[in-house]
């Protein structure tokens, strides 16, 4: 197909839409689709299926595309796009243009940074954020209150779906528990400033391990801390807030802490939030001249310069003003940085970038149905199970773990089950209605970012408000019906799930300090709080010195009788919603089964009293640590709770 130079820079004009025959599609030329792909120095060519240059994999990109890149039309345009081959008739005579990484993510910077193109460009009625793939993604947030704007970040956190949220100004103190603002899915990190104003804070997603950096020299509002990637190596992460009003000892204060945070074996660090440096020109790496406070960038530039870091967020993200960063070790693996609707007056940034972590994938937990068991085949195979056990003459080891195994089969045998691995719907009041104003927000949003005309931004304002009001409303409104429910069915435990859930403040177990060690993988947690739990118990001697017995003043205490109607009491008033013990049986069955349980039970029970032995399942405990007060470094502060077995 031959055309000719002037009809290439007709189809190259944005305005201009055509059709290809060979692929059966229209032109498409927008960031949606190219924000990810390699840059080469090929623009067009007929398309072919069978051979084509592959871009970076994205949900976003086609497998082909007829658009042309946008060139001065001094440029020769017979090239090849990032998706296309050259072909002379049916032969293929094609190649390719090799592009360091270096090139490709700052040709990638370029075309998201960009704030003149066109105000018709599809990005302004399209998604802002791209599809999230395998790369390890990062929001940037500055709450400006978060207990004012949880449902906000919530909202935000489930539509962005990022791995990590870096935050500032939380304005939070210690009253607050996590769970009160913080989305569910999260290790959260905190460090509150105490009072009005300021705090920093690090949610990383539960499903990776992740570990706080304790720095009790810092008096910054700084955080850090330290995620496992795969092939051994670790990634720091920091979280930043600088007050405007702060002078030239705040910045010491984070070059100090970057110092003693960086190593040679740490080649991967982040560090990201609101600098308040808004007189550095980062094209030029530049501080402007006349600019306030100009000897606090210059100490801000060469600290940079002094650990290898880079800035790859130039966009604004108020009134005009670059106040976020996200400084890096290696730029070159940042694929994408974007701004998006912030919940303050601060616009929110995420960064894509091309890091791995070791992901934690939860086993599928099995979860019985008990809607459609046929309890009567159950009752029956668990009187058959108590008369062989009553009739058994092994020991009491062996007769506890008939009891399980003989009752695990009936269960799998008899009552339905299905494995899950998913969390209920953590936003249960946003709905269709919430999320297409959440998505003409962003809409509006881009197309003033596009225009930069005041009715533009005007008009966002009004519907950023009309979109904060819609999600409060429908958050409370969810609420009211929770509680109504409550009330009409005489049931209090979802109001009571709730309250629970509120005050509850579950980041697991920080990294504990043992002598002059920090331990902050898990086993090695374990342990420490094993050898504390254990230190606080009284050991008795191996071979102790006892009195001698002498004739007993009291008259000897008959044999203990173990009554089955006790039994069966006890076993039936098993509560069904508390977890199961080491022996995972579950109470729900052992209720509805009590009548003909009890036999096998009083008979174990009856056997253990008599011969002073016990199953090895009822000398074991699942045990959590929980934190009481002080440091939460230090394992004397835990208190163990144990979850013994039902039975």
């Amino acid at each position: 197909m031959e055309i000719s130079n002037s009809r290439y820079d007709h189809l190259q004009r944005a305005n201009v839409s055509w059709y290809c025959c060979r692929c059966d599609g229209l032109n498409v030329d927008s960031f949606t689709f190219h924000s990810f792909e390699l840059e080469t120095s090929n623009i067009y060519s007929v398309l072919d299926n069978d051979n084509s240059v592959q871009s970076i994999d994205s949900q976003f990109s086609p497998r082909f595309f007829s658009s042309l890149r946008h060139q001065s039309h001094g440029v020769k345009q017979r090239h090849l796009s990032s998706h296309s081959s050259i072909h002379a008739s049916h032969e293929t005579t094609h190649s390719t243009t090799s592009v360091s990484a270096t090139d490709r993510i700052r040709t990638s910077t370029a075309q998201t940074t960009s704030t003149t193109s066109n105000a018709n460009d599809p990005v302004s009625i399209g998604n802002l954020v791209p599809d999230k793939q395998n790369n390890w993604r990062t929001l940037i947030v500055n709450c400006q209150s978060i207990k004012n704007k949880s449902g906000e970040l919530k909202t935000a956190v489930d539509y962005i779906k990022p791995d990590a949220v870096i935050g500032c100004e939380s304005w939070l103190g210690s009253n607050i528990k996590d769970s009160e603002v913080f989305p569910e899915g999260f290790t959260v990190f905190r460090k509150d400033r105490n009072h009005q104003g300021g705090g920093v804070f690090i949610c990383i997603k539960d499903c990776f391990s992740v570990s706080e950096i304790p720095d009790p020299d810092c008096n910054s509002e700084l955080l850090w801390v330290e995620v496992q990637l795969k092939g051994a190596k670790k990634v720091r992460i920091g979280s930043y807030y600088r007050p405007p009003a702060t002078g030239e000892d705040y910045i010491r204060g984070l070059e100090s802490s970057i110092s003693k945070i960086t190593n040679s074996s740490y080649k991967h660090l982040l560090l990201a939030g609101d600098f308040n440096l808004q007189h550095i020109n980062w094209n030029s790496s530049s501080v402007t001249p006349g600019a306030t406070q100009s000897a606090v960038h210059n100490i801000f530039l060469d600290t940079l310069d002094t650990f290898s870091l880079t800035n790859v967020q130039k966009q604004p993200s108020r009134n005009g003003n670059v106040l976020y960063l996200y400084i890096t070790r290696n730029p070159s693996l940042v694929k994408h940085v974007q701004t998006i609707p912030g919940i303050s007056d601060h616009d929110m940034v995420t960064i894509d970038e091309d890091i791995k972590p070791v992901y934690h994938k939860k086993k599928p937990r099995k979860v019985l149905m008990y809607k459609n068991v046929d309890w009567k085949a159950v009752k029956e195979d668990a009187t058959n199970l108590s008369d062989k056990l009553t009739n058994s003459s092994d020991s009491v080891e062996e007769n506890w773990t008939k009891f399980k195994n003989g009752l695990n089969s009936i269960i799998d045998e008899r009552i339905p089950s299905k494995l899950t691995s998913k969390k209920p719907n953590q936003l249960p009041w946003v709905g269709r209605p919430e999320r297409r104003l959440i998505k003409r927000k962003h809409r509006i949003y881009n197309k003033a970012r596009k225009s930069g005309k005041d009715a533009d931004w005007r008009s966002y304002r009004v519907h950023k408000r009309e979109t904060q009001k819609a999600l409060r409303t429908a958050e409370w409104s969810h609420l009211e019906r929770t509680l109504q429910a409550v009330i009409e069915q005489k049931n209090n435990k979802p109001f009571w799930r709730y309250i629970k859930a509120m005050k509850q403040d579950n980041i697991g177990i920080a990294p504990l300090k043992e002598g002059n060690k920090l331990l902050a993988d898990s086993t090695y947690k374990a342990e420490a709080l094993n050898r504390q739990f254990q230190s606080v118990f009284t050991k008795e001697p191996p071979n102790p010195d006892l009195p001698p017995l002498t004739t007993p003043k009291y008259p000897i205490m008959r044999n203990i009788i173990i009554d089955e109607k006790g039994v069966e009491k006890l076993i039936r008033e098993i509560k069904v919603s508390k977890a199961s013990g080491p022996d995972n049986l579950p109470n729900r069955v052992l209720q509805q089964c009590s009548n003909e349980l009890a036999p096998a039970m009083t008979h174990i029970s009856q056997q253990s009293i008599l011969t002073g032995a016990l199953p090895d399942d009822w000398r074991n405990a699942n045990i959590t640590p929980i934190f009481k007060k002080g440091n939460r470094h230090q394992p004397t502060n835990y208190r163990p709770v144990s979850l013994t077995c039902a039975c």
